[in-house]
């Protein structure tokens, strides 16, 4: 192979999603699927880069040719799934096909990343039976939940978005990035004081903070709106933080 590192799955895969032809898209997404299956060792084929202070690959060792493949059919769906806005192809589609050609062994980090783009394309069904595999496997991780809260973010669904959230603060806090896109949603339909009061409460039974990010979006609608209740509120939280 001639990439420097796996960065380049992440360009390749951006490129093919983009394309307007689901058909031209397809026969791109083979292509590279089968020139990844023609190495023996595909992962051990690239000339990684390395941390000149550890003297250890940037992206890490991989115990086998398995386990490596896995890694670049990972790269090759984290791409896919935050070019869903952009592509007609289905993440069932991108996947079955990876995996027809390719046979790589999906772990919890693979699981992750079908989850969230199932649900930014709001499919709540797929996304339940993909977290049901990972559970039955091992444990839903954190991580997992946040991909799916962001996906339906984007998907603005926002009766799931707080349904994974309660789910999330089960197990840990919510992910800031999720708290900010949150706000972006109940911020224009709930008004800037019940927003912020939404994510305080979250915070709190996360034992975290609002994201300074999301308190801006609440600041400026208020302001926009002449709310003053809600820019006292604001205010006092974030005297509260400092």
């Amino acid at each position: 192979m001639c990439s420097s590192d796996l960065e380049i799955f992440r360009i390749v895969m951006s490129s093919i999603m983009s394309l307007e032809d689901e058909e031209e898209s397809m026969k791109a997404l083979k292509e590279v699927a089968k020139y990844i299956a023609s190495f023996k060792d595909p992962y051990a084929a690239i000339p990684h880069q390395y941390d000149e202070a550890t003297k250890k690959r940037n992206w890490g060792h991989a115990k086998n040719a398995q386990e490596g493949l896995t890694r670049i059919l990972n790269q090759l769906l984290h791409s896919a799934s935050v070019c869903r806005s952009s592509s007609r192809m289905k993440m069932d589609t991108v996947f079955s096909t990876l995996q027809e050609i390719m046979g790589a062994k999906p772990n919890d980090e693979t699981y992750e990343a079908l989850a969230g783009a199932y649900a930014g394309e709001g499919n709540v069904a797929r996304v339940e039976e993909t977290l049901g595999k990972m559970a039955s496997q091992n444990v839903i991780t954190p991580r997992a939940y946040s991909m799916v809260i962001n996906g339906f973010c984007q998907a603005k669904l926002l009766d799931e978005v707080r349904s994974y959230i309660q789910r999330q603060l089960q197990v840990s806090a919510v992910a800031q990035y999720n708290l900010a896109e949150l706000a972006k949603l109940t911020v224009p339909t709930d008004g800037p004081e019940k927003a912020i009061a939404e994510l305080r409460q979250i915070s709190q039974r996360g034992n975290s903070v609002v994201p300074s990010d999301a308190i801006v979006v609440c600041l400026e609608e208020a302001m926009k709106k002449g709310c003053e209740g809600a820019i006292a509120e604001i205010g006092r939280h974030t005297s509260e933080l400092q």
